[in-house]
């Protein structure tokens, strides 16, 4: 399988996450492409190279995480918004946490799904949360730009387009979150790529196979 079927099945893979979820949540009434437009958001993550550095040094004298510097700030995020809906005790309630896919992307994949280097690690990501929560989650956006604690260069939200598939394709959101992921499945030069939540860190064997 070569890098362009893999990110194809990445993709296909991720949209059926986005269409489950939305069928579970939404009201009867409601239309799942409906629902994922109202409550989907579009989320870039980028960081302070230096901050991300030191943070990486720290990590390998006393290591607290199994998560990249890179994730490990959008875990916190996301365990923030997920304390401010659901109070602390969140984790005993995960049916109702909001979905959330993180995938890694470097500079020039845009062009070149294999670039020379790997530069400006930055991260994608798409959350879909059940109505009247978006503004807990900007709320938490905006903290975290603030927050010294945490490695930010800058996070930029939008409302999530490009959702729709055909028979044959899978969406153009899902496939430009994936162009790297796939890539980096043949040929890993990244030990953390995909993260999922409220689903446990993917096992990208569990997947290809």
């Amino acid at each position: 399988m070569n890098h362009k079927e893999l990110t194809k099945h990445y993709a296909e893979w991720i949209d059926n996450l986005i269409l489950e979820y939305a069928d579970r949540h939404r009201v009867s009434w409601q239309p799942i492409d409906s629902y994922i437009q109202c409550n989907g958001h579009f989320i870039t993550f980028s960081f302070d190279r230096y901050a991300i550095s030191r943070r990486k040094s720290a990590s390998n004298e006393s290591s607290t995480t199994s998560l990249s510097p890179e994730f490990f700030n959008v875990d916190c995020v996301y365990k923030r918004v997920c304390r401010s809906l659901l109070g602390r005790r969140y984790f005993k309630k995960r049916d109702l946490q909001p979905l959330m896919i993180a995938a890694a992307d470097v500079n020039g994949t845009r062009y070149n799904p294999r670039p020379d280097s790997i530069e400006n690690v930055h991260v994608h990501s798409f959350w879909l949360l059940s109505a009247g929560q978006a503004h807990a989650l900007k709320t938490e956006l905006e903290r975290a730009k603030l927050d010294r604690d945490m490695d930010f260069r800058d996070i930029h939200s939008e409302r999530a387009t490009g959702l729709t598939q055909t028979s044959n394709e899978p969406s153009r959101l899902a496939s430009y979150m994936t162009k790297f992921v796939g890539t980096n499945a043949i040929d890993m030069r990244l030990a953390d790529d995909l993260l999922i939540y409220p689903f446990r860190i993917v096992d990208r064997r569990s997947h290809t196979e």
